[in-house]
């Protein structure tokens, strides 16, 4: 669903990844313009992935989606993990992108 979202919004393309792990390697090889991480995915969490993507793609904006508990997530120092926002997934998805283009500027 996040990736119909971000494509009826004009975005070009858009990776999905079952863990931190896979993120990491597609993000090598797509060099995204912006990632998308959750806290809870096997392998390698959302926060163990955003310092290791961020050392590899540093002008890409990360954004934490999570269900658990945002706001508790956004007072923890996260921008020295790379993390740009921490988006809930109870809001409605159009928020997620509209963040994501605000960040990204004119892609």
């Amino acid at each position: 669903m996040v990736c119909e979202a971000f494509a009826a919004s004009g975005f070009d393309s858009c990776v999905h990844a079952e863990n931190g792990a896979e993120a990491l390697v597609a993000a090598e090889r797509v060099k995204p313009i912006a990632i998308i991480l959750d806290v809870s995915m096997p392998v390698m969490n959302g926060l163990e992935a955003a310092p290791r993507l961020h050392r590899l793609l540093p002008n890409a904006p990360i954004i934490l989606f999570t269900l658990y508990e945002p706001n508790k997530l956004a007072e923890a120092d996260i921008s020295s993990m790379g993390i740009s926002f921490v988006a809930s997934k109870e809001e409605p998805l159009q928020s997620l992108v509209s963040k994501v283009e605000s960040l990204v500027g004119g892609r």
